[in-house]
């Protein structure tokens, strides 16, 4: 059926498809245009632009009836956006990344337009300004970025969660290694005696740690207070920690260094 109508009122019911030719056209005003499927079957409203004569060319809108979806597809992929209740799903296709488009004052800028992204090549999750990711959230969690990530909180900051942090006891001397696969913890050292004016270097053994990475180290109790210069050189999974004493005398003191890794590169 091929016709040009316009429709302000009532209902209008048809039995079979309807086919609107190009040059033709359906408008309804004041009315509401009803797609109603058959007993459990789906509901179709189809969509071609140019003719229809490519596939990209071709778009439905279908009530799935099985899942209670409204589903957006395009008939040149397999990528699709869900909507159910409370919730939409954009579905990339095969290898294709799915994405949406933010476009803030009319988008007639390149900076106006920000994608949020699930990445198919690498799995991330990007917020892209233009063409550049600034923001990249991994499968795993990792979160990177292109510019500054800053806290204006007076009470939170950047810093590590519970269950980042641990603690380890240094047994037998001063000297002896410890392992403690965190990004920061505390470390009991031994109470075994220190000379004065020396230095003693133990190795904290740690996978976390990485040989551009730097240690940030504190006396934080046990001991004199003002005592020890605190030292450390990272390596790949293990640091040297270099404990001086800086008095007159010998020390034979338990200090606990609290430690965080900053995670550092050369390139």
């Amino acid at each position: 059926m091929a016709f040009p109508y316009r429709w302000y009122g009532g209902d209008v019911e048809w039995t079979q498809n309807v086919t609107f030719t190009s040059g033709t056209s359906l408008t309804f005003e004041g009315a509401t245009l009803t797609v109603t499927g058959t007993e459990a079957g789906d509901a179709t409203l189809k969509l071609w632009a140019d003719e229809g004569d490519d596939a990209g060319d071709k778009w439905s809108v279908v009530a799935l009836a099985a899942s209670a979806t409204l589903q957006f597809a395009n008939a040149d992929t397999t990528s699709v956006v869900n909507v159910t209740a409370g919730q939409v799903a954009v579905v990339g296709a095969e290898a294709g990344n799915a994405a949406i488009l933010l476009d803030a004052d009319e988008g007639d800028d390149n900076a106006d337009s920000w994608f949020i992204q699930s990445t198919a090549s690498d799995n991330d999750l990007d917020f892209i300004n233009h063409t550049t990711a600034v923001v990249s959230i991994t499968s795993g969690g990792a979160i990177s970025s292109v510019s500054s990530i800053l806290s204006s909180g007076t009470a939170g900051g950047v810093g590590y969660a519970t269950g980042a942090g641990g603690t380890v006891t240094q047994a037998t001397n001063k000297s002896t290694g410890v392992t403690l696969s965190k990004m920061c913890g505390a470390i009991t050292m031994n109470n075994a005696s220190l000379a004065a004016g020396t230095i003693v270097s133990f190795t904290l053994t740690n996978t976390s740690i990485a040989a551009t990475d730097v240690l940030v180290l504190n006396h934080i109790s046990g001991g004199t207070v003002g005592s020890y210069t605190l030292n450390a050189q990272a390596g790949a999974g293990s640091a040297v920690i270099n404990v001086r004493n800086n008095t007159a005398g010998d020390l034979a003191e338990a200090i606990v260094i609290q430690f965080a890794v900053i995670k550092g590169v050369n390139a």
